[in-house]
């Protein structure tokens, strides 16, 4: 944390803007003056212990998905669904074979990664941000104990694992999809500055309080805890291969336990926003419109994006209602150029992803000497 001092009220208090407002650097302050994040509020730092606890809980357990559906229990187990000491099998559990746990995972998968489109925007447009969260955890809450639930020797026994353990899994990534896309906008709404303001360390030294520092620091945080939680998908595999998916699947549980007791202590102690709505059904608007005047044949050229500002609708005679200016169609241009890169990826993930689970599923041939086999995963 930076100590320093203010003779003026904070960049982001009522009545001052971004164009005057006291402590506002001199463009000489911009350019010699050192720049230093703000201090981070306590808010901040539970958020990212927050998403400490979500990530820890759920690569606690989603490597371990692909050996449950793929083996069947192991001959001279425990019961459990661990294999006998000494032996070169593998933890297992439904025994459905590669081709349907290799659907599960491309489906769980494929829930993970699209659904943050759909409740993102409905935590902008709609519910705000903090509700969408904690509907989210809750659906965690319920997959966690079902798939600690489904990991029953009774139940791995006859074979009635089966419908827990799918209801959880489904379960887990529609929570994913709802908690992942708000949680970190929830975080940099915590940011106490606004604006670059000057201010004088404790040593006299006048520096630039930078919310783009200060933002930095939040995310590191954010992404350096991700990290740490990324391994307990280690510890749970040496759990399924020593102890059985009861141990495997209960770790995850306790690791989760924490989440709901936080946000319930920070529901009074955050900058909450309400829904301000969303820019996308605007952005969709643009595009109609950009593309019944030029067709897809102009993507890409000058003046596609023209049709869609107001001051060419205007200039037309043409009577259509727009919600938007002539610079939020030029963000939206810059946007998609900006974004251009990423019409490369679907052929990296055709390629990439497209083995699927294979690697994970060659290592329950290979000789392991003790190691799990989906500790390779993590």
């Amino acid at each position: 944390k930076h100590n320093y001092t203010m003779g003026a009220e904070p960049a982001h208090a009522p009545g001052l803007t971004t164009e005057d407002y006291e402590g506002k650097p001199t463009e000489e302050e911009r350019k010699t003056l050192r720049r230093i994040p703000g201090s981070l509020p306590t808010a901040a730092y539970l958020i990212c212990v927050v998403e400490f606890c979500e990530r820890a809980s759920y690569y606690g357990c989603q490597p371990l998905f692909s050996n449950f559906v793929n083996r069947p229990m192991p001959v001279g187990g425990n019961g459990y669904g661990a294999p006998a000491e000494g032996t070169q099998q593998t933890a297992g559990a439904l025994g459905m074979g590669t081709v349907k746990a290799n659907a599960v995972s491309q489906s769980f998968s494929l829930l993970c990664y699209a659904l943050p489109l759909v409740f993102g925007y409905l935590a902008d447009a709609k519910t705000g941000r903090f509700k969408l969260i904690c509907w989210g955890v809750l659906l965690f809450g319920i997959a966690h104990v079902l798939l600690v639930g489904a990991s029953a020797p009774s139940l791995l026994a006859n074979g009635s694992a089966k419908t827990p353990f799918f209801i959880s899994v489904y379960l887990l990534a529609v929570g994913s999809g709802i908690f992942k896309p708000n949680v970190s906008p929830l975080l940099l709404d915590q940011m106490p500055e606004t604006v670059p303001v000057v201010v004088s360390t404790k040593k006299g030294e006048r520096v630039i309080v930078d919310p783009e520092a200060s933002t930095e620091r939040a995310m590191l945080w954010f992404y350096l805890l991700i990290n740490i939680g990324g391994f307990m998908g280690v510890a749970t595999a040496y759990c399924e291969k020593y102890v059985g998916w009861w141990l495997a699947f209960l770790i995850p549980l306790i690791l989760y336990i924490p989440l709901p007791l936080l946000l319930w202590y920070l529901r009074k102690r955050l900058v909450l926003h309400p829904p301000g709505g969303s820019d996308l059904p605007n952005v969709f608007k643009v595009l109609t419109i950009c593309f019944r005047a030029g067709g897809l044949k102009r993507i890409g050229r000058h003046g596609f994006w023209e049709p869609a500002k107001p001051s060419v609708i205007a200039a037309r005679g043409l009577s259509y209602h727009t919600s938007w200016d002539d610079q939020f169609v030029e963000d939206v241009r810059r946007t998609f150029q900006a974004t251009g890169i990423f019409c490369f990826f679907p052929i990296q993930y055709l390629n990439d992803n497209g083995i699927g689970s294979a690697a994970s599923y060659l290592t329950t041939m290979l000789t392991t000497n003790g190691v799990p086999n989906d500790v390779i995963s993590n």
